[in-house]
């Protein structure tokens, strides 16, 4: 038997040197797998998260990101999968793997939880409907600096053995609207989960929004398109393909935490007593609200995005000369909303917009009377006729107010005072006027529409790829090594499928900086470079002496810039790239087409690069 089992022990050895053998590998030798690509992605999205209360691109720093996708296919645009990571520089791309089907009536939905330090916590539910790029700016309310139309309360207090020893009572003025009313009784056990929190010190903030106000409708946790929603009794009552549209009263977020740990619930109920605007109209009514009204009360889940309705609360009279208020009571935290919602219009909504102008990017804003901010992207226009496609569009004809869609001369999504070139009404689901000139001066119609190209390519020890359907962000250089701490970056394009992004925007005397965000593992991985006016000017081929400071989270990249073409952009450089950047520009209105080719080289082999498509 001893020797029966020394014979299985000597072939299994055999065996096992002969699989090494036919493998090309000897016991103790290591051989190296290359890393997955990542997976090609459609539908590419840029997002930038902004500070709400500034009227130029402030973005937010060290934002802490947290994706709700119930169907697992969203990636960032370099193909990554990814859950939680923190955004740096407060701007990122993400978009959908390829193969999911994108149309209307079959629309892909994830949610974003942001978290900043000094901000109030936001959500964002993002619907896709096509495999177009978007670019979709998220605003986030300062707690230091609050946009109009906002008011936040920070509170210290003491915890003993999870309950308050003293009950939580404030009063937050609301200007222009009323007096906010916190009173949370002494002796609530504090809960997280159900369970009593451990810990002595504690932190309330709370934010509420006035609905009339721009700025705090811009910063409305998961904006006033519903998409995902339940009634009292569970029952779904809105998703991607049969949302409504929120008209809201006011809305609260509370956070608590204690010793770091949050709050979600009480032993007890709460109460907080909101004001009403008196300048707000019932979408129901079209006229005033009164005392004696109920209106219902929603909540909000901070993970997922979904809204769930709790109840209806009667709104009280004050006083002849005091505004309406209502009262909110519960046990858990989150946040709430008194709102009545609309349905949005039956079909799609079309107009043109003639650009008589240069090709660029404008901002451009749907806008509720009776409940503020919709929606602000920041849309190519090509010079000619640009049909403009809007769904979800709330219908008024049931509920009052004027919707508005407005064009800036600016591709900031903080317009501020930037002029307006012309607005649409889509009221009633009727686009009126049916189309609209515009003459845009930020596109470049001033300096000549002198268009500029971009390619820039990626190349490991074993492939070149191009750096495709990633955003590219771009600002004026300051001259600095490296600028991560001025947080100015604005959406300057995505890059195609060839590697190249157009742009008309910049100014020809001006030096840029540019960046291209990666991805993130946990924190942001970034590619940042300059290039100079007098590069964007040349008049000749081949390589130049310029360098475009190149930094990165990546360590040792190198790279060799060329121009791609000059002058009036009849003459293609060799050695110029391989993307499909046209340099001709006879039947348009451009009057230069120059480009440049960037290779960054030596990049590493473990950051894989989908393909393009």
């Amino acid at each position: 038997m001893r020797n029966r089992n020394l014979l299985l022990l000597l072939f299994a050895i055999l065996v096992l040197l002969l699989i090494y053998l036919l493998r090309g590998c000897w016991p103790g030798e290591e051989t190296e797998v290359a890393p997955p690509a990542g997976d090609p992605v459609i539908a590419p999205i840029a997002i930038a998260f902004l500070d709400g209360a500034s009227a130029t691109t402030v973005n937010v720093k060290n934002v802490n990101i947290t994706l709700t996708d119930s169907r697992g296919q969203v990636r960032t645009c370099n193909g990554d999968s990814i859950v939680a990571f923190t955004l740096d520089v407060g701007v990122m791309c993400l978009g959908i793997k390829k193969g999911v089907n994108l149309s209307p009536e079959t629309p892909y939905s994830f949610t974003i939880r942001a978290e900043a330090a000094d901000y109030s916590t936001t959500l964002q539910t993002i619907v896709v409907t096509n495999e177009k790029p978007m670019y979709i700016p998220i605003y986030m309310a300062s707690i230091k600096t609050p946009p109009p139309g906002v008011a936040v309360r920070t509170q210290q207090f003491n915890v003993l053995d999870a309950k308050l020893g003293q009950g939580l009572m404030d009063t937050l003025k609301i200007p222009g609207v009323g007096q906010l009313q916190i009173n949370i009784p002494e002796g609530t056990q504090l809960l997280r989960n159900g369970i009593p929190v451990e810990g002595s010190n504690g932190r309330m903030q709370v934010t509420f929004g006035d609905p009339l106000s721009m700025g705090a409708a811009r910063v409305f946790p998961n904006g006033p398109l519903v998409t995902n929603a339940v009634d009292p009794n569970g029952t779904a009552i809105a998703s991607d393909t049969s949302p409504f549209f929120f008209q809201s009263l006011g809305w609260l977020t509370v956070d608590m935490e204690v010793d770091g740990e949050k709050v979600n619930g009480f032993s007890q109920e709460v109460e907080f007593t909101l004001p009403i605007n008196p300048e707000l109209l019932n979408p129901e009514t079209g006229g005033p609200y009164s005392s004696g009204m109920q209106v219902p009360v929603w909540s909000l889940d901070e993970n997922t995005g979904a809204w769930r309705q709790e109840y209806k609360t009667t709104l009280e009279s004050q006083g002849e000369f005091n505004p309406l208020r209502a009262r909110i009571r519960s046990k858990h935290l989150s946040t709430w909303n008194l709102d009545f919602f609309t349905a949005p219009c039956t079909g799609n909504l079309n107009f043109t917009i003639v650009n008589s102008g240069c090709a660029g990017n404008l901002t451009s804003e749907i806008t509720l009377s009776t409940g503020g901010f919709l929606k602000t992207n920041v849309l190519t226009y090509n010079a000619g006729a640009n049909l403009i496609d809007l769904i979800r569009v709330p219908n008024t004809a049931l509920t009052g107010g004027t919707v508005q869609f407005r064009v800036y001369d600016t591709d900031t999504p903080s317009p501020g005072g930037a002029p307006v070139l012309g607005t649409i009404g889509l009221s009633n689901c009727t686009p009126a006027p049916t189309s609209l000139s515009i003459l845009p001066a930020s596109t470049g119609a001033a300096t000549g529409c002198n268009l500029f190209s971009l390619e820039v390519s990626l190349e490991t020890t074993t492939s070149t790829v191009p750096l495709c359907h990633n955003a590219l962000w771009y600002k004026v250089d300051t001259g600095g090594s490296d600028d991560l701490s001025i947080a100015t970056w604005d959406f300057a394009g995505h890059f195609d499928g060839n590697g190249v992004v157009r742009m008309t925007q910049l100014d020809p005397t001006t030096d840029y900086r540019f960046m291209v965000w990666w991805g993130a593992s946990p924190s942001s991985n970034s590619i940042r470079w300059s290039i100079e006016a007098g590069l964007r000017t040349s008049t000749g081929c081949g390589a130049t002496p310029f360098d475009p400071r190149l930094s990165s989270t990546f360590t040792g990249l190198t790279r060799q810039i060329r121009q791609r073409c000059y002058n009036d952009g009849t003459t293609t450089c060799t050695d110029s790239g391989t993307g499909s950047y046209d340099c001709a520009i006879s039947g348009t209105n451009f009057n230069s087409a120059r480009g440049v080719f960037l290779r960054i080289l030596n990049f590493p082999g473990s950051a894989t690069l989908p393909p393009c498509i």
